[in-house]
């Protein structure tokens, strides 16, 4: 397998399912409160930073019929927690009172 055909395996296996599981996410979210913008780059840089960090060992260890649902978990998992450190560390009033000081 060359490396061109490896890329277009992650990111058909990785990329799109971890995308797909975050776009539901947040799209069932946006039902139930008001979704900022803040609140949807922080899911998709943990959701997807998440199955990218994992994707390795998700496509090694699980067999290719399995490697979606793997990922989607994963990246769900990710996003929570990243969801539950951002809060309990209050991050995103510290970003926005320093970027309200640097402007």
């Amino acid at each position: 397998m060359n490396e061109l055909d490896e890329l277009k395996a992650f990111l058909i296996k990785i990329i799109m399912p971890s995308l797909v599981a975050l776009s539901m996410k947040i799209a069932i979210m946006n039902k139930t409160q008001k979704v900022t913008l803040f609140q949807v780059s922080i899911a998709f840089i943990s959701g997807v930073g998440s199955a990218y960090l994992s994707g390795g060992l998700i496509m090694d260890s699980f067999s290719d019929n399995w490697i979606p649902l793997c990922v989607a978990v994963v990246t769900i998992s990710g996003e929570k927690i990243g969801h539950w450190v951002i809060y309990k560390f209050n991050v995103e009033e510290f970003l926005s009172n320093w970027i309200k000081k640097h402007q």
